[in-house]
């Protein structure tokens, strides 16, 4: 099953502070390949020991991390850096400009569709001290460029999660790319994540002591939404200033939430206090929301580190200082 987070209005009254949901749908730029299951291609993915492990990278107008690899080596564009993106994306453009050899097409599967997509071989894909060599890269359908606020030109998704550990600050956009066998983690303090629907699942603890599964969305703007079955059964608004509102989206129509200050909430060691979280009031049709607490997204990290190690399933958010190492 594909995911992708749709961007959704929230309309509160007058005065107050407007917010935006990514909520789990169908695929664009994001999914799962059934017609070939793991890791795309047979990509070799090389470090150079010698190399800066900073990547030329920014944040785009609507604050989500953008990188600008090279494909045999030219300079080709921003990519947009999306750890729930399956494999890698590309322009068909930008592949026919390049001349890349295709390599066929896939099946994507999402929540409401399937559909054939085209594929290449890049024979030398760059982004930072990472080489690789022979990487498999899918069409990138349109709508995924509209989405990232600005033209970019393809997405780096798990295949290069999957091969490096990852130190992203999602506050000003900084990314380091590292060879998993070489990274020094002797200062991080892990927590295992699992994945559904290509989502980074974690753990949290959050005000009152309680506990839930969480949905990492780097894309998502907000910093705590809690879906419908949480606040319910856990209580969340009971005895909370909340003030009223509507999120609508293509994927489920209109829900009414609700918006108010969790004291606090922890992720993967990271304690923020005082976050304005979203509390979804009716049900929508999103298999994530019947599974999951909820979702959090650059909000609540914004003021840490992400480190993500896919080939370990494990993550941390530790202060900045903690993790941006000097270079030698």
């Amino acid at each position: 099953m594909n995911v992708r987070f749709k961007m959704s209005r929230l309309i509160v009254p007058a005065g107050a502070l407007a917010f935006a949901l990514w909520v789990v749908a169908g695929g664009l730029g994001r999914g799962s390949d059934s017609s070939r299951p793991g890791a795309p291609g047979d990509a070799r993915f090389i470090f150079d020991p010698g190399a800066d492990s900073g990547v030329d990278s920014r944040l785009s107008a609507g604050g989500e991390i953008l990188v600008r690899p090279t494909l045999n080596d030219r300079e080709v564009g921003w990519f947009l850096l999306d750890p729930a993106a399956e494999g890698m994306r590309l322009a068909p453009s930008l592949a026919e400009e390049l001349e890349l050899s295709s390599s066929g097409t896939h099946r994507l599967v999402s929540t409401s569709k399937a559909e054939e997509r085209r594929a290449w071989l890049c024979p030398v894909f760059r982004l930072g001290p990472c080489r690789a060599e022979g990487l498999e890269m899918t069409e990138m359908i349109s709508a995924a460029e509209e989405e990232a606020d600005e033209p970019i030109v393809g997405v780096v998704g798990t295949a290069l999660f999957k091969a490096a550990v990852v130190e992203i600050d999602l506050g000003v956009g900084a990314v380091r790319l590292f060879e998993p066998s070489a990274y020094d983690d002797a200062r991080t303090t892990w927590q295992e994540f699992r994945v559904l629907n290509s989502l980074p699942v974690v753990r949290c603890r959050f005000e009152g002591d309680r506990e839930g599964e969480f949905g990492l969305d780097m894309r998502s703007p907000l910093g705590i939404v809690f879906f419908k079955p949480a606040v319910e059964g856990l209580g969340l608004v009971k005895n909370k200033v909340t003030r009223p509102g509507t999120i609508s989206g293509a994927n489920f129509g209109q829900a009414s939430v609700r918006t108010g200050v969790m004291a606090w909430f922890e992720a993967a060691g990271f304690l923020r206090e005082k976050m304005m979280a979203v509390f979804v009031m009716d049900d929508i049709s999103l298999a994530a929301a019947k599974e999951l607490t909820g979702l959090i997204g650059r909000d609540l990290l914004k003021d840490g580190l992400l480190v993500l190690d896919f080939g370990r399933s494990r993550l941390a958010v530790q202060a900045k200082t903690t993790l941006l190492r000097e270079e030698s």
